[in-house]
């Protein structure tokens, strides 16, 4: 369940042939004479990052390299990792936004995050609409936060300000949270 009354729709991630299956094809491709032992190694490295969290394609990416491996080893990683679906961009992207919007993240920080894993918004089916409330705005959101997650200093209205900014809302959207904040605080 994500939000109240949404349920997930895990359809994207059934795999379309069995795991025992891809699992051979897998150690055929392993032992396959045009593998290089690089190749294998790439492949073992990127299992064991796997292992850890869902990652993006560019992130693997990234990692292979700094771990010295040649750009034929990483492609042939993480071609073979996409064929047996253990990378997907919109899998990762999907997951990345539901996790940063519950904690409380403003859309520009998401997708400047997005862009740093190589993934383009313009990219996902539905971004933003299918991830918000019917009516629900980033001010609101931004307003939650705060009042969730006050912070505590001699000038409120600048700490809120600084949190959202922070949080990775956008200023004016910051600007108007922070100061329905402090109204609501000096009300108090």
């Amino acid at each position: 369940m994500t939000g109240e009354g949404k349920t997930f729709e895990a359809d994207h991630c059934a795999p379309s042939d069995s795991f025992d299956q891809r699992d051979e094809e897998g150690r055929r491709d392993l032992l396959s004479d045009q593998v290089t032992e690089t190749h294998r190694q790439a492949w073992k490295k990127l299992i064991r990052l796997l292992s850890v969290r869902d990652r993006s394609i560019c992130e693997c990416r990234r990692k292979l390299a700094e771990a010295d491996f040649d750009s034929a080893s990483c492609d042939y990683a993480i071609e073979k990792a996409q064929r047996l679906r253990l990378i997907d961009d919109q899998r990762f992207a999907d997951y990345f936004i539901r996790a940063k919007l519950a904690s409380g993240k403003g859309l520009r920080g998401i997708e400047e995050a997005l862009a740093d894993h190589g993934i383009s918004t313009d990219s996902l089916p539905g971004y933003p609409e299918e991830y918000f409330e019917q009516g629900e705005d980033e001010v609101e959101r931004a307003y939650a936060f705060l009042c969730k997650r006050p912070p505590r200093s001699k000038n409120p209205w600048k700490s809120a300000y600084g949190k959202l900014l922070r949080a990775g809302y956008e200023s004016d959207v910051a600007y108007q949270a922070s100061s329905r904040w402090v109204t609501h605080v000096k009300a108090s």
